[in-house]
C-alpha cells in the first residue's frame, strides 16, 4: 500500500472506531490462559488462543502472549503488518509492551503433532518475538516442509528472542525454514532441533540476516547441522555454532548461492562424518569468513574447519585450532579463496590441502601457505590460548599471538560480546585481534582530563584527571605524549587516587597534539591515552 493510501486509511479507521468500536490502527489483542475470553482488549477479557487472535487483529495492530504453555494443533497463518509478543506476566502491567520472556515464559508446543506454529506466507512488516517452539514436526510440500516458522512467498519477517528446542523435523529448517522469502533472525537460540536439511534454519531461494544466536547440539541429517542455505544471500554476524552434526557441514552447510558471510562467529566441536566438520561451501559465491574462530571441530572426510569445492571468496582474521583432516581443504583446480591474516594451530593434518592434491603443513615458513599459495599472505602460526576450551571459552587471554595481529582494513568494528575492536588505542594494543574475541584485559585505566580542546598555559598549575576500572593498583604512571612519542615524564610512580597535580614546565614547547598517557606500573598493557589532542600555550 503507497504510503498516502495508508494514512488515508488510517484515518478513516479512526473515524469508523469513533461511531462503530471498530479497532483502531495500533490496538492490542490479548491472548492469556486466565482472561474471561471476551473481547481481547484487555488482559482481564483475553482470548485464549493465540489462533483467535490471528482472526481478530489488524494491520498495524499486535499480539501479546501471556505465560504459559499453549498446545498447538495446526500452523496458524500470520496476517501482514503484525506484531506476536509472547513472554508477558498476563496482568496490567504487561500492557506496556515490555516483555521479559525469560521470566514469563510463553511456550507453543506442537506435541509432535502439528507442523508449524506460525506461516508467514506473502506478508510484510511481521515480528514474532518472545516465544519457546517445542514439538514441532513441519509442515507444507516440497522445500517449503519444515519448520516451527515457515517464511515464504516474498515475505518479510523478523523473528527476535525466540528459543527453539526439540524440532524433529522431516523436511527442511528445524526451528526456521525460510524460502523465497527474506527473514532476519537475532537473539535466538536453536537447541536440539533436526531436520534433513538445516537443524536449526534453512533458507532456500532467499535471504537472511542472523545476529546474536546461538546454534547448539542441532543435527542434519544430510546437509548442516546448525544451519543451511541454498541458492540465497546470507549474512551471520556474531553467532556461536557448537556441537552441530551433519554429515555435509557440521556446523553450516551453503550452495549455489549469491552470498555467505560469516562475521564475528564460533565454531567449535561441530562433525560432519562426510566433510566440512565446520563449515562447508559448495558452488557457492561471496564467500566471507572474518574475524571467526573455528576450533575442535572434525570429520570423517576431509576440512575438519573449512571444506570448499569451488567457492569463490574470502578468509580473513580467524583462527583454526585443533580442526582434523586438515583446517581448510580447498577441492578446486579453477577457484582459490584468499586467505589473510589467519592463525593455525595444531591442526593435525595440515593448515591446508589445496586443489585436492597439495597439504601444505603451516601457515608461515619456507613451505608454508603464505609462501606457496599466491592467494595467502599475513597468515601465522601459534597457540591462541583460548581461555578454557572445555567449557567452550574461547576468549583469548594475555599472551596470545592472535592480540593486535589482525588486518583493521577487513575488521568488524566490533566483536561477539560487543566489544568494540579495538578494545581502546594504547589499553590492549591499537590493533586489531584476530578471532571472534577482541582481547579484553578487564582492567582498564581511562584519562578524563586534559582532553581535547583544552590550552594548557605554561607555568600553570593543572589538574589530571583519570578513573580505574577494576584496577586496584597503587601507582601509575604519568607521561606527556605527542604523536606517540613521550615528551615530558610526569610522574613515574604517581599515587592511583584519581587526580594528579602538575604544572606545565617552561621548556615545553608551545603547540597543540598533546596527550596524557596513563600506564600500570606493573603491566604496561594496562594503559591509556587522553582523547583528542590538547594545546599547550604560551602565558
Amino acid at each position: 500500500m503507497p504510503p498516502f493510501a495508508r494514512v488515508a486509511f488510517v484515518r478513516l479507521c479512526l473515524l469508523l472506531a469513533c461511531s462503530t468500536g471498530l479497532h483502531v490502527a495500533g490496538a492490542i489483542v490479548y491472548v492469556s490462559q486466565a482472561g474471561d475470553g471476551t473481547t481481547g482488549d484487555s488482559w482481564e477479557t483475553a482470548l485464549p488462543n493465540i489462533s483467535d487472535a490471528l482472526d481478530q487483529v489488524g494491520a498495524g495492530e499486535k499480539i501479546y502472549v501471556a505465560e504459559g504453555t499453549y498446545a498447538i494443533s495446526e500452523p496458524m497463518a500470520v496476517p501482514t503488518d503484525v506484531e506476536i509478543l509472547g513472554g508477558f506476566s498476563g496482568s496490567a502491567k504487561g500492557s506496556s509492551g515490555e516483555n521479559d520472556p525469560g521470566m514469563y515464559p510463553t511456550i507453543l508446543d506442537g506435541e509432535d503433532i502439528a507442523g508449524s506454529a506460525f506461516v508467514c506466507n506473502n506478508v510484510l512488516d511481521v515480528l514474532i518475538d518472545g516465544f519457546t517452539f517445542t514439538g514441532f514436526v513441519g509442515s507444507g510440500d516440497g522445500y517449503g516442509k519444515g519448520g516451527a516458522i515457515r517464511c515464504e512467498a516474498d515475505a518479510d519477517v523478523q523473528i527476535r528472542d525466540c528459543f527453539f528446542t526439540r524440532n524433529d523435523i522431516d523436511g527442511y529448517g528445524g526451528g526456521v525454514n525460510v524460502i523465497n522469502a527474506f527473514a532476519l533472525i537475532e537473539d535466538c537460540v536453536f537447541l536440539n532441533n533436526s531436520a534433513q536439511e538445516g537443524g536449526g534454519v534453512k533458507v532456500h531461494s532467499g535471504s537472511l540476516l542472523m545476529r546474536h544466536c546461538i546454534f547448539n547440539s542441532n543435527d542434519a541429517g544430510l546437509i548442516g547441522g546448525g544451519f543451511s542455505g541454498y541458492d540465497s544471500d546470507t549474512r551471520t554476524r556474531d553467532c556461536l555454532f557448537i556441537d552441530n552434526d551433519g554429515p555435509y557441514g557440521g556446523g553450516i552447510e551453503c550452495h549455489e548461492g549469491t552470498r555467505a558471510e560469516f562475521e564475528n562467529c564460533l565454531f567449535a566441536k561441530n562433525r560432519a562424518s562426510v566433510q566440512g566438520g565446520g563449515l562447508t561451501f559448495t558452488f557457492q559465491d561471496g564467500v566471507a569468513v572474518i574475524n571467526c574462530t573455528i576450533a575442535d571441530n572434525e570429520t570423517d572426510g576431509n576440512g575438519g574447519g573449512i571444506f570448499l569445492h569451488d567457492s569463490t571468496g574470502e578468509i580473513i582474521n580467524s583462527i583454526f585450532s585443533k580442526n582434523n583432516a586438515h583446517a581448510i581443504f580447498e577441492n578446486s583446480t579453477t577457484v582459490d579463496p584468499s586467505v589473510e591474516n589467519c592463525l593455525f594451530h595444531a591442526n593435525p593434518d595440515g593448515a591446508y590441502f589445496d586443489e585436492g592434491s597439495t597439504s601444505i603443513a603451516t601457515a608461515s615458513g619456507p613451505g608454508g601457505m603464505n609462501s606457496v599459495l599466491a592467494e595467502a599472505e599475513g597468515n601465522i602460526d601459534g597457540d591462541p590460548l583460548f581461555a578454557n576450551p572445555k567449557v567452550d571459552d574461547y576468549h583469548l587471554t594475555t599472551g596470545s599471538p592472535a592480540i593486535d595481529a589482525a588486518s583493521k582494513d577487513d575488521a568488524p568494528n566490533h566483536d561477539i560480546d560487543g566489544d568494540s575492536r579495538p578494545i581502546k588505542p594504547s589499553k590492549a594494543g591499537s590493533k586489531f585481534d584476530i578471532g571472534f574475541d577482541e582481547y579484553n584485559p578487564g582492567a582498564l585505566l581511562v584519562v578524563d582530563a586534559p582532553g581535547d580542546g583544552d590550552k594548557l598555559k605554561i607555568g600553570k598549575e593543572y589538574k589530571i584527571l583519570w578513573h580505574s576500572d577494576g584496577y586496584t593498583g597503587s601507582s601509575v604512571r604519568l607521561e606527556l605524549v605527542r604523536g606517540g612519542e613521550v615528551v615530558r615524564a610526569i610522574g613515574d610512580k604517581t599515587p592511583n587516587d584519581g587526580f594528579a597535580k602538575w604544572t606545565v614546565p617552561n621548556d615545553v614547547p608551545a603547540r597543540k597534539g598533546y596527550s596524557v598517557r596513563i600506564t600500570n606500573v606493573n603491566d604496561p598493557i594496562f594503559s591509556d591515552e587522553s582523547e583528542g589532542g590538547f594545546k599547550i600555550v604560551n602565558p
